[in-house]
């Protein structure tokens, strides 16, 4: 994997301030930052023995982790759902949220950037249950389940 452009690098020389090198990244993979230094003045690659990394948090996203107590309230003559925001992973960009009608299959009903939504789509006399997950660039979390609702 490649070192992505964001973060950043710095690179302390044994031979002083001033020197002229050039960074080669030589099988860099998360956890095992490999890297050798291309000297310009002796025209060689060879392991660099003071290298520093700061600020660089390796451009990764880390898929969000599941949000928790998600709840369905009968708010006539909507249900409303809520949960709590992920407490592990990187913030989610956006919430799925799925709806099951009277212990049918579950079905896409929207998605979100909020912790709570309204549904205005609902019948009298049925029974509901919703599912959120937190999605990301870096993946999605487990769906966490509602308790069901009556209307």
């Amino acid at each position: 994997m490649a070192l992505p452009g964001s973060g950043s690098l710095s690179i302390k020389t044994a031979a002083g301030a001033g020197r002229s090198i050039a960074q080669e990244v030589d099988g860099n993979t998360i956890g095992n930052k490999s890297l050798a230094t291309l000297s310009s003045t002796a025209g060689k690659i060879a392991p660099h023995s003071m290298l520093e990394f700061y600020n660089y948090d390796g451009g990764i996203v880390v898929a969000p982790g599941p949000p928790s107590s998600v709840t369905a309230f009968n708010v006539e003559p909507d249900v409303v759902v809520t949960w709590n925001a992920p407490v592990t992973g990187d913030p989610p960009t956006l919430y799925r949220i799925d709806r099951r009608e009277d212990g049918g299959p579950w079905g896409l009903l929207d998605t979100t950037t909020n912790t709570s939504y309204s549904d205005t789509t609902t019948s009298s006399s049925h029974t509901y249950r919703y599912r959120v997950r937190a999605e990301n660039s870096g993946g999605v979390s487990a769906f966490v389940e509602s308790n069901d609702i009556s209307k």
